[in-house]
């Protein structure tokens, strides 16, 4: 299965069949959770054309966290690597974080193998995304929450205009392409805010390194 290329550097994987429905994470601090997975149940896709539902709930519940308490793409496919992630109908979505004594006795896992993929630069996030399938990136900035349909977010921003606003947001990245009246190039991302936000759960973020940090996580899978 192939990618959907546009044109000349424009590339995106969405109505091609392998990306899963967007999600909402509600009130729920875990877009880290619920990028990583889609990551994966997008891979699955492309490898095997069947759809699997993972649980984001287990992340939320027993994934380690940073030493500021918050959740990470990297810790969450280093936990997948240890323990496996059961599927979304054995332990469904609650948001809540509320770690229970033990793990319940889960009879299905899905398992990746036993490293992760990790690149470092605009060029070889595109290159992944292109040859090998989505990833997880963060996005800086909480006026990303107000963008509204094909807004491109991240125009007019730097250090100078938002200075102060250290919180990042995990998404995942789908595709890249060019605006022509902006001279812009930006990011194609599947967000986890719900069909409301941008277009359908959709959006374009400027590939500024301020805005998108040029750093990307994505699964390998066994299949």
């Amino acid at each position: 299965m192939v990618g959907l290329l546009l044109g000349r550097g424009i590339f995106t994987w969405k109505d091609k069949g392998i990306l899963p429905d967007v999600k909402d994470q509600e009130h729920s601090n875990c877009c880290w959770a619920i990028a990583t997975l889609s990551a994966i149940e997008a891979h699955h896709k492309k490898a095997t054309n069947h759809e699997i539902k993972l649980s984001t709930q287990e992340l939320i519940d027993f994934c380690p966290r940073q030493e500021n308490g918050k959740g990470h793409p990297r810790k969450a496919l280093e936990y997948i690597i240890e323990s496996g992630v059961s599927y979304a109908d054995e332990y469904p979505f609650v948001g809540l974080r509320d770690v229970p004594t033990h793990k319940p006795n889960w009879t299905r896992k899905y398992n990746t193998s036993d490293h992760y993929g990790c690149v470092s630069s605009i060029k070889e996030m595109k290159r992944v995304i292109k040859d090998v399938g989505p990833i997880v990136a963060s996005v800086r900035g909480k006026p990303f929450g107000d963008v509204q349909g094909s807004d491109i977010y991240g125009l007019g921003l730097d250090e100078s205009n938002i200075t102060g606003e250290k919180e990042f947001h995990a998404v995942l990245l789908i595709g890249y392409g060019y605006d022509k009246e902006n001279d812009q190039y930006y990011w194609i991302v599947q967000n986890s805010w719900g069909k409301n936000w941008g277009e359908n759960g959709y959006g374009r973020v400027t590939q500024n390194a301020y805005i998108v940090k040029p750093r990307g996580w994505y699964p390998v899978l066994n299949v």
